[in-house]
């Protein structure tokens, strides 16, 4: 092999480690192989991480080299909840209960009693044409009609 062509490979070897080096943020563009070599070598070889994380809890990846067989596994319990507690009154229209924003979920909800104002009128028969003129009544959906 000529000078020239080991001068050429090791020259594309020190841009391909100079590219990887930047990617991983350890190294910049110009970083000669001497200062590349020392930052590499700062690189800890964590070998295959495990841990086990209970609900609600975080873990944080320790910097360095990890050789892609660890895991990372789910524990149930222990989970640090912020519930919220409401209460709710019917109506005639279907009502979502869910947690406002910042509360994981629903301790418990109250449901008041049925309103006296709200009644069951399905069985009404009367029309507007029985009623007398000016008086007013609920028909059997619900609505307030005025007799004629």
């Amino acid at each position: 092999m000529s000078v020239a062509t080991e001068i050429s490979r090791i020259q594309t070897a020190r841009n391909t480690i100079r590219a990887k080096a930047v990617e991983l943020g350890i190294g910049t563009s110009v970083d000669t192989l001497d200062k590349l070599a020392t930052e590499i070598e700062g690189i800890e070889n964590r070998g295959a991480v495990s841990a086990q994380v209970q609900e609600g809890d975080t873990y944080t990846i320790p910097k360095g080299y990890h050789n892609g067989s660890g895991t990372v596994s789910g524990v149930a319990g222990g989970g640090n909840y912020n519930l919220q507690s409401k209460s709710v009154t019917p109506t005639k229209s279907q009502q979502n209960v869910t947690p406002d924003s910042g509360y994981y979920g629903l301790s418990d909800v109250t449901v008041a009693p049925i309103p006296d104002s709200y009644q069951d009128v399905s069985a009404v028969t009367t029309t507007v044409a029985d009623v007398l003129t000016g008086k007013v009544f609920v028909d059997k959906t619900g609505k307030v009609s005025t007799g004629t």
